[in-house]
């Protein structure tokens, strides 16, 4: 049933003139194709859009394709140069490989919960950062065996809930170079906090976006695990040839 739509999708864009390549046939089969529904396309989605299935967009990928090697090449240059990019993903479809993909490149991320205030009141959550891992490195060492077991029991409480919140940037002293996210509109804070503080936003975007609040919009089903595990297969690649 899956390579009968797929075949039917690659049948339909060669109808609306995309040019059917082997890297668009492999976005096909990733499923990065799927949309939204119709009723909640964005007025500015129109333009990558080429045409409606069944009530549902279907993304044209020979501009996915562009706006996915120029994000690509952004961020190549941008390990390059060594800088760091925050990724952020809190969704189950996009956390673990999001944060596989961050720890490669030795960069912070996010991958369970947004903190309010992490790029616009960061010189707060920084100090916050620190008595976690102070906190952290006091357990390690057994420094706290001074206080009673219920104290204890208390700080530890305290440590898995900072952890939770605070694992993934731990180590991000400075602000970021950059913020990637995946579905901009999930993580409208991460990027209205990013447009504030002048941090150039990329962004895994469904036709529900508005492409205009994302420097590096890569056009795509940000729902589907197949599919982020392909852009950032790609992404990779990028990497991987330009520092080679």
């Amino acid at each position: 049933m899956l390579e009968k739509q797929e075949d039917t999708t690659l049948i339909e864009l060669e109808e609306k003139d995309v040019l059917i390549s082997s890297e668009i046939e492999a976005m096909v089969q990733a499923g990065l194709f799927y949309g939204r529904i119709k009723g909640k396309t964005h007025p500015k989605m129109k333009p990558f859009i080429a045409l409606n299935r069944n009530g549902v967009e279907i993304i044209n990928l020979s501009k996915t394709t562009s706006l996915l090697k120029e994000a690509g090449e952004f961020i190549a240059k941008l390990m390059k140069d060594g800088k760091k990019i925050l990724f952020v993903a809190t969704q189950p479809s996009a956390a673990d490989d999001i944060k596989e993909l961050a720890l490669e490149l030795n960069c912070p991320y996010v991958t369970q919960k947004w903190v309010g205030g992490a790029l616009t009141n960061f010189m707060v959550i920084r100090k916050r950062i620190a008595y976690y891992s102070k906190l952290k490195k006091d357990f390690e060492e057994g420094k706290l065996t001074q206080y009673t077991k219920k104290e204890q029991s208390q700080m530890k409480k305290e440590l898995q809930k900072m952890d939770f919140i605070f694992g993934g940037i731990e180590d991000m002293n400075v602000l970021p170079d950059a913020l990637f996210v995946v579905n901009a509109n999930l993580h409208s804070t991460a990027v209205n906090e990013a447009k504030i503080t002048n941090i150039p936003v990329l962004a895994v975007i469904s036709t529900d976006s508005d492409p205009r609040n994302v420097k590096y919009p890569i056009i795509a089903n940000d729902n589907s695990k197949t599919s982020i595990q392909f852009i950032i297969k790609t992404i990779r690649d990028t990497i991987s040839v330009s520092l080679k």
